[in-house]
């Protein structure tokens, strides 16, 4: 699995993880948010808009994707 630019990232509801730019942070530090979604968002004005459910507000821009991981495989008990 590899970073794939965000305008390839499924918008259907499947979990991703994104990597993007915090610009609250004072040095606008990349961040990677785990298990987000793309849908219907609000914000702190009511308005509604289709967006990544990240809630980091709007001071957060993805710029890239990845899959989730596999899980890892669950072992019978001895």
């Amino acid at each position: 699995m590899c970073w794939q630019p965000i305008e390839t990232a499924p918008k259907d509801g499947t979990k991703v993880d994104l990597w993007g730019i915090n610009h609250l942070h004072y040095a606008k530090r990349g961040e990677r948010i785990v298990n987000v979604t793309w849908g219907r968002v609000t914000d702190f004005l009511g308005n509604e808009r289709l967006d990544w459910r990240h809630y980091r507000g709007e001071g957060y821009q993805p710029t890239h994707w990845m899959p989730l991981p596999a899980p890892p495989e669950a072992k019978p008990n001895d």
